[in-house]
């Protein structure tokens, strides 16, 4: 499983077309941009799933190297902040095994997520120190005001809606910033399979599992989300939907064991996936299948 062709170039290629992806939506603003853009991250993923953790890196300079130099200096630093370190850290980590008599274990799923949901946790921790000072409805009377011609509504219904979105976007941020990397990655992946170029199988996740101790965390973070006690409070709201992302996971994985056994399971797949995506509250009953799952199941050891 070897790619071929001279790995430099893949290298720079797949830095060129990330840091071009990224860029698109600034050179034509548009939701069809946007959407491509959101497609940045697949291939610093092909290059590290394909040739390894070094062109990855090499890949990833490149990327943010021509972003610096063609967009402002702020885009160069969010995408080396949310897309190139956490695609390096997500490389290494998949890359890793291990051999045992004739057989060869890579690095499980589940930790692959929990890398993930770690770094999604800490982005939203920031975000919320970042922006909770602003969260003050005086705080945020005033910048209405001073927004006031731009933002066209009254001050007050203005602040209504603010004061109910602005202290849980880092959450919603995270959350779909998280959904986001798994789908690229899986997407890249997938291409690697098709073209017989990857370095490792595909991750299984209706084999996934996580550790117990995560339900322990999750029902800190819901008992601090029920009290009030300012910045704390805030935080574990904020974090609470990130700690469930395992379970929602494991949910999943669940569901695709279940549909697997069926006659013509891929009709059934995307059933599932465009009921959520109609229906995204169904996430909340999957996380509840994955926490029974997860309370109940034999933990294996890796």
């Amino acid at each position: 499983m070897t790619i071929k062709g001279s790995p430099l170039i893949h290298t720079i290629m797949g830095g060129a077309l990330s840091a071009f992806l990224f860029l698109s939506v600034t050179f034509a603003p548009n939701f069809g941009m946007a959407l491509l853009s959101s497609l940045a991250p697949i291939p610093l993923f092909m290059v590290g799933l394909a040739l390894g953790r070094r062109p990855v890196i090499v890949a990833s300079l490149i990327t943010c190297a021509l972003i610096f130099l063609m967009a402002h200096p702020i885009h160069g630093l969010s995408y080396t902040i949310l897309y190139a370190l956490p695609i390096i850290v997500l490389t290494d980590r998949s890359l890793l095994k291990r051999k045992v008599g004739k057989n060869v274990h890579w690095y499980p799923a589940g930790r692959l997520a929990l890398w993930l949901v770690g770094m999604t946790a800490t982005i939203v921790f920031v975000a919320v120190l970042m922006i909770a000072p602003y969260t003050d409805p005086n705080q945020m009377m005033e910048s209405i005001q001073q927004l006031g011609p731009i933002l066209e509504p009254q001050p007050d219904e203005a602040l209504e809606v603010l004061s109910k979105v602005l202290p849980y976007f880092p959450a919603f941020f995270g959350f779909s910033w998280c959904f986001s990397m798994i789908i690229n990655a899986a997407l890249a992946q997938g291409i690697l399979v098709g073209f017989k170029a990857n370095l490792r199988p595909p991750p299984s996740i209706t084999n996934i599992q996580f550790p117990r101790w995560l339900l322990a965390v999750a029902a800190a973070s819901l008992a601090l989300a029920l009290v009030d006690m300012g910045t704390v409070t805030q935080l574990a709201r904020n974090l609470f939907p990130i700690i469930l992302i395992p379970f929602i996971l494991a949910g999943i994985g669940y569901v695709h064991t279940w549909i697997n056994q069926l006659p013509s399971p891929q009709f059934f797949f995307i059933l599932f996936y465009l009921a959520l995506i109609f229906f995204p509250w169904g996430l909340l009953f999957l996380a509840l299948g994955g926490i029974i799952l997860t309370a109940t199941q034999r933990q294996q050891s890796n």
